[in-house]
Formats: C-alpha cells, sequence, structure tokens
C-alpha cells in the first residue's frame, strides 16, 4: 500500500484499499438528491417567487403611503393656521395650507398620476413631486369633517406589478381649521 493510500478491515478480517474518489461520489449523489428535490418543488418555487412580486409591490405601496402620510401630517396637523380645500383648473382636489409663520403656503394636488407640493415663499415659488416614481397616484380626494379634522384618501398604482391600494387618514389640525370652498364633491376624478 502507499503512504496516501487507507486500509478498511472489512468484516472477515481481510483488509481492503479504500477507493479513491469516495468523497466526489459521495457529493455527487448529494447533487442528484438536490436537483431531484428541485424538481418535485418547482410549482411551489414558481409560486413563492410569483409572490414574492407580489409581496415586494405591497411593500412599495406601504413605503408610498407611509411617506405621504408623514409629509402630509406634518405639514397639515402641526405646520399650519389654515388648512383651504379647492379645486385646480381641472376641478381636481387641491389642499393649500397657510404655514404657522404667515411667511409659507404649501399646497398639494395631482397632476396626470403625480402628486406635487408647491412651496411658496413671498415671490419665491418651488414645486417638488411627492409621489415616489415607482407608485402612481390614481386617486386624490379631500373632505372637512369638522371645521378641525381633514379626511385625505388615495389611491396608488404599483407600475411594475399593477397592484393597486387605497389608503384614508384623517388629520386633526392642532393649530388651525379647515375651509372648504369648493362644491360638495368629494369623488375620485
Amino acid at each position: 500500500m502507499g503512504k496516501r493510500d487507507v486500509a478498511v478491515k472489512a468484516g472477515n478480517g481481510k483488509l481492503f484499499k479504500a477507493a479513491k474518489g469516495s468523497i466526489l461520489l459521495e457529493l455527487n449523489l448529494v447533487m442528484v438528491l438536490l436537483l431531484l428535490a428541485a424538481g418535485l418543488f418547482q410549482q411551489s418555487i414558481g409560486t413563492v417567487l410569483q409572490n414574492a412580486g407580489k409581496i415586494k409591490g405591497d411593500l412599495q405601496l406601504t413605503q408610498a403611503d407611509r411617506y405621504l402620510d408623514t409629509f402630509l401630517g406634518k405639514q397639515i396637523s402641526f405646520n399650519s393656521v389654515q388648512v383651504v380645500l379647492e379645486e385646480d383648473w381641472q376641478g381636481k382636489p387641491k389642499i393649500t395650507c397657510q404655514d404657522i409663520l404667515g411667511n409659507q403656503k404649501v399646497s398639494f394636488y395631482t397632476q396626470g398620476t403625480v402628486l406635487y407640493r408647491r412651496l411658496q415663499a413671498g415671490p419665491a415659488v418651488g414645486v417638488n413631486p411627492l409621489s415616489l416614481s415607482q407608485v402612481a397616484v390614481n386617486g386624490f380626494a379631500v373632505k372637512r369633517i369638522t371645521s378641525r379634522t381633514l379626511w385625505v384618501s388615495y389611491r396608488f398604482l404599483e407600475r411594475q406589478t399593477g397592484r393597486e391600494k387605497e389608503f384614508q387618514h384623517w388629520y386633526y389640525l392642532g393649530n388651525g381649521e379647515v375651509v372648504d370652498v369648493r362644491s360638495e364633491k368629494t369623488a375620485f376624478w
């Protein structure tokens, strides 16, 4: 026997050489078993991958809602002395907030499938998109509930998966009042 050969004692007392490459054979058997298992669970794996796309779409919608809710809630509930509900030139709802310091007006409105924030401080005006690029705003509605409570609803569409979800929020104005200067329309456009 050579240096690297291993002697194995058989049950009858004779010594046999252990076959070189037995570890390679075991690895091949494991790989074959894994391939068989993958073939057996192919349907399940396809379903898991399909549902993963739906879950990703739902997460995008929830992330967009949290972002927008935080932004609207801060502006409406804490930083505004007056929130005016009006319609833009197309008849779509528009929220205009007068800042507590009196030097800024912030407006929220939709144009196409994007929700925008327009900030006017004196003569300077800035317009920024608020909705995420992966998410389209398919509906936007606002309603005065009480003089200090505002209901906002928006419907998001996740562009990649086509999943759609509606979100509703109620905001209580801590420093001001809600004024509705438009007609009684609250339906989605």
